[in-house]
């Protein structure tokens, strides 16, 4: 397991700088659509949370 690993990471080391980026990148879209669905989805439940909290 742990020689696997290593290979992994020698490979993972040279396009890591890139692999990370493309990564983030892919990352952070899919967390802005996920708070998307869940701001269109739950708007209305967080509006009347906000409203009877307050």
């Amino acid at each position: 397991m742990q020689q696997k690993q290593l290979k992994l990471n020698s490979k993972l080391s040279i396009p890591s700088t890139a692999f990370l980026s493309r990564f983030h990148k892919i990352l952070h879209s899919s967390i802005i659509s996920y708070y998307e669905i869940m701001l269109s989805k739950g708007m209305k439940v967080i509006f009347t949370g906000i409203v009877l909290v307050v």
